[in-house]
């Protein structure tokens, strides 16, 4: 099992470059179901919500290349999108996703594992905020 660092946030994980991911998606999303019973009955429902956002603000001095996974938005992209310095963007998810960054070269990556409805703001590769 991978190590994780809990950040400020109590739903919010960092991940260590370099950490193996397979594991820590399987444990905190495949293990958990997608149906629950209600509280009126002990019939299993499966429960609607509506889609929410991640908002990614880019602090920095320079351009950024982020990636959000699409566990929860199957119609989402999970490409690398650059966002200039100074810039903020938004995807659309309904749950648990991972945000990673890695700039222009490619030579350093981080990332935190969210809730929805969270803004990611991307200070460096050493200091990313959720709030």
């Amino acid at each position: 099992m991978p190590h994780l660092t809990p950040t400020s946030r109590r739903d919010a994980l960092k991940i260590h470059p370099g950490m193996r991911l397979c594991p820590l998606i399987h444990n905190l999303l495949l293990a958990r179901p997608f149906i629950r019973p209600t509280p009126s009955s002990s019939e299993y429902k499966l429960l609607l919500t509506t889609m929410g956002t991640f908002t990614i603000v880019n602090n920095s001095s320079s351009a950024i290349w982020v990636f959000v996974s699409k566990y929860t938005n199957s119609k989402g992209s999970d490409d690398w999108y650059s966002v200039p310095a100074g810039q903020a963007e938004t995807w659309d998810r309904n749950g648990w996703e991972l945000v990673a960054f890695k700039n222009a070269n490619d030579s350093g990556r981080a990332g935190v594992y969210i809730h929805t409805n969270k803004t990611v703001t991307f200070n460096s590769l050493d200091n990313i905020g959720v709030h």
